[in-house]
């Protein structure tokens, strides 16, 4: 990927552009106000919080607007980008997203280059997010709040209980939905993402074993290697050896 140019403009009418072919692909920001594209023939209206991707190629127009707006853009040559349409993020400015343009910002500051490499780097972390908000918003609604619950709370015993607590829905519309959308039970679910994160603590942490059990929710060691061993294969101590090279 190559980054070509980025700005954001702050409380400014934008340009009118005519309509042309791009050689290169745009994302577009609107944290305040309205703005209206026309691309491949059809008409965007883009309200605050909304961001545009339009894919290299395609003709874009952008139509006159009489107020004032602030937004970003980015237009970069995406290399082997695959996206075949305009994609429209309705309301996809969150706290993230703001604080990408804000440290964009802050390189602007300091650097007369609009395709500076952070300013790409930075470009890569929003495609990024973007990727994963539209991917979050597939999944049930439900169901991400669980995996949610289960990812802070690793720590912890997780139960039925402490999840319909959570949800304030019943443990069998818990389980059922859960299962229904991912094809795994709730239990099942924490139980490998504690897992995981015992195999990253394991790889990076010179913490004796039984306190790593510990930390992701287990107070029964020997229930804890059990359960390790059935998921990789290895032993907690095994797996440790084999990732510290002993």
């Amino acid at each position: 990927m190559k980054l070509i140019y980025y700005r954001h403009s702050v409380n400014s009418i934008p340009v009118k552009l005519n309509k042309c072919k791009m050689d290169f692909a745009e994302i577009t920001v609107v944290l305040k106000g309205q703005m209206q594209y026309v691309i491949n023939g059809k008409k965007h209206v883009l309200r605050s919080n909304d961001i545009i991707y339009i894919p290299q190629g395609f003709i874009r127009e952008r139509l006159n607007s009489d107020s004032l707006l602030n937004y970003a853009s980015f237009n970069f040559i995406a290399g082997n980008d695959k996206e075949t349409e305009t994609i429209v993020y309705a309301n996809a400015v969150n706290n993230v997203v703001k604080n990408i343009i804000a440290t964009c910002d802050s390189v602007r500051e300091i650097t007369s280059s609009r395709s500076d490499e952070r300013l790409l780097l930075l470009l890569q972390c929003l495609r990024q997010q973007l990727a994963t908000q539209n991917k979050n918003a597939e999944i049930h609604p439900l169901v991400l709040k669980i995996k949610q619950y289960v990812r802070t709370n690793l720590d912890k015993k997780i139960t039925l209980a402490d999840i319909s607590a959570y949800t304030f829905f019943s443990a069998v519309h818990c389980e059922n939905v859960f299962r229904q959308e991912t094809n795994s039970s709730i239990i099942d679910y924490a139980i490998d993402q504690k897992m995981k994160e015992a195999q990253y603590l394991l790889s990076t942490e010179a913490t004796n074993i039984k306190h790593i059990a510990e930390s992701v929710g287990f107070d029964n060691y020997n229930y804890f290697s059990r359960l390790f061993k059935k998921r990789t294969g290895l032993t907690p101590t095994e797996y440790k050896k084999r990732r510290h090279g002993d």
